[in-house]
């Protein structure tokens, strides 16, 4: 008898251990836009057999030039980084983006649509600085952007991808 009641209390105890963690947890995907950028900053490529920095001699728009530039109004956005280099012979440049959720398509189509004129600007200019235009990356997750023109895109997409964090949404 006690055996059974040893047997009967083992298995209830393991069924309610069992169903309390059923529950559906839900989590977000965040990142931190600052400390992204300064990763990204960190990032390097080897050129000559030594470490170049991708972005070097980087500058930031500011919110006048954004609307006017990139036709982008910061309403449309929750946060947004723009480095471009300060070097009229270079068209490194990355945007990071974290936008509205109803003004995603809007941001990417003018984030699209300042990509194709910067294209046309460095058309016929410098072959090399254009072929990184052409062959730029864009990626998203949720309502994250980021847009890449660097001498290694791939690393740079990288590291922003590896800068989202899950975090549990309390209930």
């Amino acid at each position: 008898m006690k055996r059974r009641i040893a047997i009967l209390s083992i298995v209830t105890i393991f069924c309610a251990t069992l169903f309390m963690g059923c529950g559906k947890k839900e989590y977000i995907t965040t990142l931190n836009l600052r400390k992204t950028a300064n990763i990204i900053e960190e990032l390097t490529y080897e050129k000559d057999n030594k470490n170049v920095p991708i972005f070097y001699n980087m500058t930031s728009p500011n919110e006048k030039e954004i609307n006017k530039i990139y036709k982008i109004d910061e309403s449309m956005l929750e946060e947004l980084i723009i480095r471009q280099s300060a070097l009229r012979t270079k068209s490194n440049l990355y945007i990071l983006a974290k936008v509205k959720p109803d003004k995603k398509e809007e941001v990417k189509k003018s984030i699209d649509n300042y990509m194709i004129g910067y294209e046309n600007t460095w058309k016929g200019q410098n072959q090399t600085e254009y072929n990184l235009v052409v062959n730029r990356s864009y990626y998203e997750n949720n309502n994250y952007l980021i847009y890449v023109i660097s001498y290694d895109n791939n690393k740079v997409i990288d590291a922003f991808t590896s800068s989202f964090e899950e975090k549990e949404v309390s209930k």
